[in-house]
């Protein structure tokens, strides 16, 4: 220990760290001087990694917080759901416009996609395989799949059945024609080359349509039916009306659904929910009403006049099968 009354021994001046650094001493170096070399070198990117970090995990409570108030939404008015009454009324308006409101925060967000159409693909496309491979990851393995058999054949609704049971048991097969007419138009997908999951395990179409979709890899197992044991399976041939998946899309609590939707139709659910169309389940389709002038004649009665096309529809097709002996669906008008 050193003695009151003994001076202050001085310490000897710090060599210089290499033979261009300037020689300073601890008295005449700024405070913090020693270390400010390796803080240029390293602050910049550790504070945007946590920067990165903690805006991501904003993000994600959001969502989760967002994700909730839906699913409480939906299921406080699933009994009326199906009805016109309910796609008319204030509350659907007004859910609506809370989340047209949370899309544009979300697009006013800083975003590096879609990348620049002048930039070549070689220069994006390994971080986006990159980050689909780290995604890849979550796609559940083949033993923790949930059990679900595939959507039976695409029934006509019976004299007198409610609208809410007919979409009850056809609403698994209308949300996967959602998702495969997205993968077919949006990603140019097609069935007959890879099967359906070989095209979404795959790590650059995962960050692609993660990107697009703007969704979280959660989403995107559950919008494809990842999680379930048919996941790989494809929908059985048939029509449906066009009017009733917008309704699916519509009243479904993830809002990715009705993103799809707009990406794939160019219109809001909303504004499709009565609108005379055919769809066909396998290959996914859109097809026009076979009598336009009796829906001009009977204003109202569009239900009507796309169930009578859904028919004459079938119709066809099974005439086709029988004269030419084969199930090849070979007809222009079915191509896709």
């Amino acid at each position: 220990m050193r003695k009151r009354n003994q001076p202050k021994k001085k310490k000897p001046a710090r060599l210089p760290l290499s033979g261009n650094s300037a020689t300073k001493t601890d008295e005449n170096r700024q405070p913090g001087a020693a270390n400010e070399g390796l803080e240029a070198a390293t602050t910049p990117q550790t504070a945007e990694k946590k920067a990165g970090n903690a805006e991501e995990d904003a993000q994600r409570q959001n969502s989760k917080e967002l994700h909730q108030e839906r699913v409480a939404f939906f299921n406080q008015h699933y009994p009326s759901l199906f009805s016109d009454d309910w796609l008319s009324s204030p509350a659907i308006y007004k859910f609506l416009e809370q989340e047209r409101a949370e899309d544009l925060i979300r697009k006013q967000t800083p975003r590096n996609w879609p990348p620049d159409p002048l930039l070549p693909e070689s220069e994006w496309r390994p971080e986006l395989e990159s980050f689909g491979k780290t995604l890849s990851k979550k796609i559940p393995g083949p033993k923790s799949l949930i059990p679900r058999s595939s959507p039976p054949i695409f029934e006509k609704r019976a004299p007198g059945e409610k609208q809410a049971g007919f979409l009850e048991r056809h609403k698994d097969g209308y949300y996967t024609f959602i998702a495969n007419y997205f993968l077919t138009y949006a990603t140019e997908w097609e069935p007959i080359q890879r099967g359906r999951l070989e095209w979404l395990s795959n790590h650059f179409k995962i960050g692609r349509i993660v990107k697009t979709l703007e969704c979280t890899m959660d989403d995107y197992v559950e919008i494809f039916g990842l999680k379930f044991t048919d996941r790989d399976k494809y929908l059985n041939p048939g029509y449906m009306p066009f009017y009733l998946a917008a309704r699916c899309a519509l009243i479904h609590p993830n809002p990715v659904y009705r993103r799809m939707w707009r990406l794939i139709f160019r219109k809001e659910a909303i504004d499709c929910v009565h609108v005379a169309k055919v769809l066909r389940w396998d290959p996914p389709t859109v097809k026009k009403i076979l009598e336009p002038g009796r829906l001009e004649k009977k204003k109202g009665k569009y239900e009507e006049i796309v169930w009578r096309s859904i028919r004459e529809y079938e119709r066809r097709e099974e005439n086709d099968i029988l004269s030419s002996g084969s199930d090849d669906d070979s007809n222009p008008d079915y191509a896709y």
